[in-house]
């Protein structure tokens, strides 16, 4: 599945490492993609406070 249009912030350990598109795409773009995935496969929609 190609990734879906995001614009994120980072920061913290996240951010030291991520500096640019690539690396964006690389190393968070599957952290989406596997909380998107469990999101659907959950019997309930996420309340609007969790924080995915």
């Amino acid at each position: 599945m190609p990734p879906i249009p995001h614009a994120f912030v980072l920061d913290g350990d996240a951010a030291d490492d991520v500096t640019s598109i690539a690396d964006g795409l690389q190393q968070i773009q599957p952290l989406v993609t596997q909380e998107n995935e469990r999101v659907r496969e959950s019997p309930r929609p996420p309340k609007t406070h969790e924080q995915i």
